[in-house]
């Protein structure tokens, strides 16, 4: 697949830099030069240099494993990376990703698919209060705090009876003065409208409003409970003016927002606070090396709200519950009976050395 093939290149320039710090990835990929599948033929040629690499550093796995061989390759991991083509899984659930979260294993998995909407509930839900508890609130901003226009005009402003309204062509955007020792920029709001996925720009800039590096795109994904979305963006230090722009992700769509907000915070002087919880979600393939030190480099907490979200996670996703619901629903009694299993469990504190599993 297209975003197999991106993936093992960017991975593959990570264990350049960081193989040295014992870092171990397992990489499962397998394809090969006649297979049928779309961009497979590409993505064996672009995973042919990981092995050159020593044992020590990758593992490639060219072919099915055994179950046994699967069950202790997933569990002796500490990161599960799904570089799964978001085009074929905007629906379609992966029995990888149940799994390692079942055994409370972080994940890094693609935006706008059916893997991010399993995060929703573990990171987003509890990430805006804590961000804000554990961050010093700077500047926040509500709706009518800031002039937003629709793309192409300066003076026709988005908002609708407080409500923000954007389409894809037509962005809703605004421009945002990044005040004295801002880190972070904490972006909160609820689809109010029918359509309920859509995405947030935003482009950091000097005061001359040159752009200090490309245009982060990110996926506006809803936790079913409220209908809220969060996004985090971390901020140069650089960054004096922010260009903030929201819209839909397809032509004939358009969205509603409300309850928005937008605070600008500081982190604590030489701390990093983690930004999601039991996995991160990436926009662009090449957002995943980023994502791996993000995980690496707060481990402890990915994998202790990894382990927390398991028990829920495996509460949900079982034979058990479903033929109580089954039987429920039918009015029967079969099955009634059934306990609620368990599941796996990992090893919950982490490796002294990172394992890596790329399925």
């Amino acid at each position: 697949m297209p975003g197999e093939r991106k993936a093992i290149i960017y991975c593959r320039r990570l264990w350049v830099t960081c193989g040295k710090r014992g870092w171990r990835a397992s990489y499962s990929s397998f394809f090969n030069l006649t297979t049928t599948f779309r961009g497979g033929a590409e993505a064996v040629v672009a995973r042919g240099p990981l092995e050159s690499f020593p044992g020590s550093m990758v593992q490639l796995h060219k072919e099915a494993l055994t179950t046994e061989d699967y069950k202790t390759l997933l569990l002796s991991s500490d990161i599960t990376i799904l570089p799964y083509d978001r085009t074929n899984y905007g629906a379609r659930s992966s029995g990888v990703l149940v799994e390692s979260l079942a055994a409370g294993i972080p994940v890094i998995v693609p935006s706008g698919t059916w893997l991010s909407r399993q995060l929703l509930t573990a990171s987003y839900s509890d990430r805006e209060e804590r961000l804000r508890n554990e961050m010093t609130l700077i500047e926040s901003h509500g709706p009518s705090s800031l002039f937003w226009c629709w793309h192409g005009t300066t003076d026709v402003s988005a908002l609708v009876d407080g409500e923000l309204e954007a389409g894809f062509e037509n962005k809703a955007y605004c421009w945002l003065d990044v005040p004295e020792h801002a880190t972070d920029l904490l972006f909160t709001a609820r689809f109010s409208g029918l359509t309920r996925e859509g995405f947030l720009w935003v482009t950091q800039t000097d005061r001359d409003r040159a752009a200090l590096g490309p245009v982060r795109r990110s996926h506006l994904q809803y936790d079913e409970k409220d209908g809220k979305f969060t996004v985090v963006c971390r901020l140069s230090a650089q960054a004096r003016k922010l260009w903030v722009a929201v819209g839909s992700t397809h032509r004939n769509a358009r969205i509603q927002i409300e309850d928005m907000r937008l605070d600008l915070l500081r982190q604590p002087h030489g701390e990093s606070i983690p930004i999601g919880a039991a996995g991160l979600v990436y926009e662009e393939v090449a957002d995943i090396p980023a994502l791996i030190r993000e995980l690496a480099g707060h481990y402890p907490h990915y994998r202790r709200t990894a382990a927390e979200f398991a028990t829920k996670w495996r509460g949900f996703h079982n034979a058990d519950r479903l033929v109580a619901d089954i039987t429920q629903n039918t009015g029967s009694g079969f099955g009634q009976t059934t306990k609620v299993t368990d599941g796996v469990q990992a090893g919950s504190g982490p490796a002294a050395e990172q394992d890596i599993a790329c399925a």
